[in-house]
């Protein structure tokens, strides 16, 4: 499996964003959408990892709420 690190997804980017987005996409490739990449991989995380650190996945960053 491809492990991402903040030099793919940007210094910014943190990590709860990111588990939110791979789990949005892989729960839509378990469905049935097809992929955006070319990849051997089989794992939906590992394809929608893939698909972000190719940049084929828009987000922006969750913001957090305290409460």
């Amino acid at each position: 499996m491809y492990n991402p690190s903040s030099k793919v997804l940007g210094e910014n980017v943190s990590r709860y964003t990111l588990v939110m987005v791979v789990a949005k996409r892989a729960r839509q490739i378990v469905q049935g959408s097809t992929s955006k990449v070319h990849t051997d991989y089989e794992n939906p995380i590992s394809i929608a990892l893939e698909e972000i650190r190719e940049g084929k996945i828009e987000y922006r960053e969750v913001e957090h709420v305290e409460k």
